[in-house]
């Protein structure tokens, strides 16, 4: 697509060892074909038994990913650690993150407001959070404060809340190879080709996104469930509010109700 990630440097070990195995199962080489991934899932879709194993094998890979993720939390790669009781928990969760830039365009905000406006609600997800990202001024300072005020007022988000300080290319990594659910929120007619949404989507992540930048040409097919949560091929859909260039709040909390039962099963 357009941002043009690289496989080689964004794919997570696990993962790409399943997807080499049915690379030889084809017999497709990815060293000389650029077209590879398509070649690989026409071949996945056109055996009921392969795809069924393919899910299988994948599902089984990404968790170990995720594992990965949260033991090095514990060994406090992001500069703080974990508990083993929160780390415990947290495999039980699914991990959304919305870790980017720090700036007020890209509605860091939003998901912290969402938290201190409905924080039962969000306790009752069993979901956890990750924000975080390279601050730009007092934004982002504002950001990081509001988070660490919400988890010491509630005890609860220790295991479901959490802020990463200092997103670099050391441990970005970690984070687009474990993450389930990737979330890109921006301002209406303001993103251009955001990065991790993509880094996370080869590792089978899902994006929770709103429909700007170049995320409209990844959406393919667009439809609406029995409650009226708007999904996609690629992720679940947060629109806009009536009028105006911020995503909706509501539609973020069905979003992220529709992708924890997504994970449940």
């Amino acid at each position: 697509n357009s941002e043009g990630g690289v496989i080689e440097r964004w794919l997570g070990r696990k993962i790409r060892s399943v997807i080499n195995r049915y690379l030889d199962l084809y017999g497709i080489d990815s060293r000389q074909d650029l077209f590879w991934p398509y070649r690989l899932f026409a071949g996945v879709e056109k055996n009921i038994n392969d795809k069924n194993k393919f899910i299988e094998e994948m599902r089984s890979a990404k968790k170990k990913q995720r594992n990965s993720l949260i033991s090095a939390m514990r060994l406090s790669i992001f500069n703080f650690s974990i508990s083993r009781s929160v780390a415990d928990k947290l495999k039980d969760f699914p991990i959304f993150t919305n870790i980017r830039r720090l700036v007020s365009y890209k509605c860091s905000n939003l998901m912290v407001d969402v938290i201190e406006q409905a924080l039962d609600w969000f306790v009752s997800t069993r979901v956890a959070v990750f924000i975080g990202g390279r601050p730009f001024g007092k934004f982002g300072a504002d950001i990081q404060n509001r988070v660490r005020w919400l988890i010491g007022r509630n005890k609860d988000l220790e295991s479901q809340l959490f802020f990463i300080p200092n997103h670099n290319i050391a441990t970005s990594w970690l984070i687009q190879q474990g993450t389930d659910f990737t979330m890109m929120l921006s301002y209406r007619k303001r993103e251009g080709g955001p990065t991790s949404p993509n880094n996370a989507g080869m590792n089978f992540s899902v994006a929770v996104t709103v429909l700007d930048g170049d995320m409209t040409e990844r959406i393919g097919n667009i439809w609406k469930d029995e409650q009226g949560c708007l999904l996609s091929d690629y992720g679940l859909i947060v629109r806009y509010e009536e009028g105006s260039a911020h995503p909706d709040k509501e539609a973020l909390k069905n979003a992220i109700e529709k992708a924890s039962k997504i994970y449940g099963t």
